[in-house]
């Protein structure tokens, strides 16, 4: 089928012209084959164009090796803001009572919400606007898309589907990419992408890399200061009930779970210097 616009040839069942992005009427190509429409020669230029574009390599689609160290890398990212948002959350919506402290299910939603929310805007905003996150970039691939759907569009979509995609710590998404000649997992699918490698520039993966590396320093250097700013010794309005209780005694510490308690005691006459020993109780 010819595009109308710049006369080159496209796929029939395309409804952009991957040259010039201009919109093809759905009944064209048969148009075309009826005789009503004649195919014109391609201009000079417009021949060119097409040379050029045959000229310049076909990107490699990334290895699942490759992109299982992205992932990697970025979920280090995402667990150094977890570990923050988490100690944030139990520290504002949990309370203590002396010696113990409550987890409270106001504590698990807060901490859930915020830690998908950061989640999501991380790797959609990183991929729909550069077409890869910081792990990708370092690794040397990038998600390219291979329709017209916008590209924030298509990443919101192949990331919204990570729900499915990592049940089973990416089993899922594992299978799908491991049957799929273009290696793309369910998320890829629908959106239309598939991740290829990418030769960034040395500048630009030393910029990831630094910045990669700023993200955990900065959740080490403030890990304690959110710990000791944030403080709650009442329960919180709603959804007080409480999830977990840690607490510790002059010898011991336990771990309660309703349904289970679990004790860590610290025995001074087995040793000198005492031995510590568990018990769990069903309750």
């Amino acid at each position: 089928m010819e595009c109308p616009n710049c006369r080159n040839d496209v796929a029939n069942y395309s409804q952009r012209c991957g040259f010039c992005n201009a919109t093809i009427p759905p009944g064209q190509y048969l148009l075309e084959e009826s005789g009503v429409i004649e195919r014109s020669a391609p201009t000079a230029t417009t021949a060119t164009a097409t040379a050029r574009r045959l000229q310049r390599p076909t990107p490699r689609t990334a290895s699942l090796g490759d992109r299982l160290i992205a992932t990697v890398l970025d979920s280090m990212v995402a667990l150094a803001a977890f570990t923050i948002i988490g100690v944030w959350s139990f520290k504002r919506w949990g309370f203590s009572n002396g010696d113990d402290f409550h987890l409270t299910v106001a504590t698990l939603w807060v901490a859930g919400a915020l830690s998908a929310t950061v989640l999501f805007l991380y790797l959609w905003l990183l991929e729909g606007w550069f077409g890869a996150t910081l792990g990708k970039v370092i690794v040397g691939i990038r998600v390219a898309r291979v329709t017209a759907r916008s590209s924030l569009g298509a990443s919101a979509i192949r990331n919204a589907l990570r729900i499915v995609d990592g049940i089973g710590f990416y089993l899922v998404g594992a299978m799908f990419a491991g049957c799929s000649k273009l290696r793309q997992r369910l998320g890829d699918i629908v959106a239309g992408t598939i991740v290829v490698e990418e030769a960034f520039a040395p500048g630009t993966k030393l910029v990831a890399l630094l910045l990669w590396l700023a993200a955990l320093t900065s959740a080490g250097w403030g890990l304690p200061r959110v710990y000791s700013a944030v403080s709650s010794h009442e329960p919180p309005p709603y959804f007080a009930n409480t999830v977990v209780q840690l607490g510790y005694t002059a010898d011991s510490a336990y771990l309660y779970i309703p349904g289970l308690r679990i004790d860590l005691r610290r025995d001074s006459a087995a040793a000198p210097n005492g031995v510590a020993t568990v018990d769990h109780t069903l309750r």
